[in-house]
């Protein structure tokens, strides 16, 4: 596990420095959103794949692997998924490194430096863009709660709530993050690019306070539906506008950062969102139902108001960093001519 989270951390700040350099700043959101749909399209798959395993080896006996030993069958499910994505990686073979948009420009802002990535020119970018820098990764680290409440939770609350057993549950939720989670992920960067083209520098912002907007009903209430059905669809709902701006944060950092910061900026981000999202996002539940309402099924009101109150608090932080933003993105506009 801490293999596999090491590797996932230094991919995504390469990646999008790539991607910030492959396409034009109008174009960044979509291209982002694209990438990003990676993580409800293997996710939603992850768990379709994993429900149906574990369906069939539920009885099976235990395995024998050569050079691990012996592994229960549930195990074997971790195997199974894991190998399905290793010829995805002769995909990076295809890969070109891309030329480098507006290295010339990038001490405009930072002075002049003879290192332009090193922590100086870091610092004064910061120092520049306090306030936009701090609502970005207080909004979307308050979001992030809310998504990792919802990604962690969401099988063990309609389980508890409606009865499923795990492998629907699994399979169902898996079928909403692949198609549902994927569709908001890329609307999301459709949609920051649509605003983009007429001209507003915060659009990137915008669109994802907007989506986010949205979402907020259905992500206080689908917990709480008595239905079943209307639980699943208001489910759905919920998935799709929690996905909408997955790759927007990423996307608005590249477009106000100076080219040789921009892997840096995003790994900051990353350290500080992931400890937010991923530590407190599944702990809250767990701990307003463990010692506040003391019952089990009550899972589905601490998903509820943990998710609720992160998403508010979001919104209200983002709303407040969107003109900050705004004046960054003219700054860098500057900068690059």
């Amino acid at each position: 596990r801490v293999g596999v989270g090491v590797g996932e951390a230094a991919l995504s700040p390469a990646a999008f420095s790539l991607l910030s350099d492959y396409f034009p700043p109008k174009r960044l959101a979509k291209a982002i959103s694209v990438y990003s749909t990676g993580v409800y399209f293997g996710g939603g798959l992850a768990l379709m794949i994993g429900g149906s395993v574990i369906r069939a080896v539920s009885s099976a006996p235990s395995l024998q692997i050569p050079w691990i030993g012996e592994i229960y069958a549930w195990q074997g499910t971790f195997f199974v998924v894991g190998a399905i994505g290793l010829p995805i990686l002769l995909l990076m073979f295809t890969i070109k490194e891309p030329a480098r948009r507006g290295l010339k420009t990038v001490s405009a802002e930072a002075g002049t430096v003879e290192r332009p990535s090193a922590w100086p020119a870091l610092r004064a970018f910061l120092k520049l863009n306090t306030r936009t820098v701090a609502c970005h990764i207080a909004a979307f680290s308050l979001y992030g709660i809310a998504i990792g409440c919802y990604q962690f939770w969401s099988p063990s609350f309609m389980m508890r709530s409606y009865g499923w057993a795990a492998p629907r549950a699994g399979f169902t939720i898996g079928a909403l993050m692949f198609v549902l989670g994927t569709a908001g992920v890329y609307c999301g960067g459709w949609f920051a690019d649509r605003i983009a083209m007429g001209g507003r520098r915060d659009a990137i912002l915008r669109a994802a306070f907007i989506g986010m907007a949205c979402g907020l009903p259905f992500i206080i209430a689908t917990p709480l539906v008595g239905d079943e059905r209307l639980a699943t669809l208001g489910l759905g709902i919920a998935i799709f506008f929690l996905a909408f701006p997955q790759g927007l944060p990423a996307a608005a950092l590249q477009v106000m950062t100076p080219n040789p910061l921009r892997a840096q900026m995003s790994a900051i981000y990353f350290f500080i969102g992931s400890l937010i999202a991923s530590g407190i996002g599944p702990l809250l539940p767990a701990m307003l139902t463990d010692y506040v309402f003391k019952d089990p099924l009550m899972l589905r009101y601490s998903v509820s108001i943990v998710a609720g109150t992160a998403a508010m608090l979001s919104l209200l932080i983002l709303s407040r960093g969107l003109a900050p933003y705004g004046d960054s993105v003219q700054r860098a506009e500057e900068r690059l001519g």
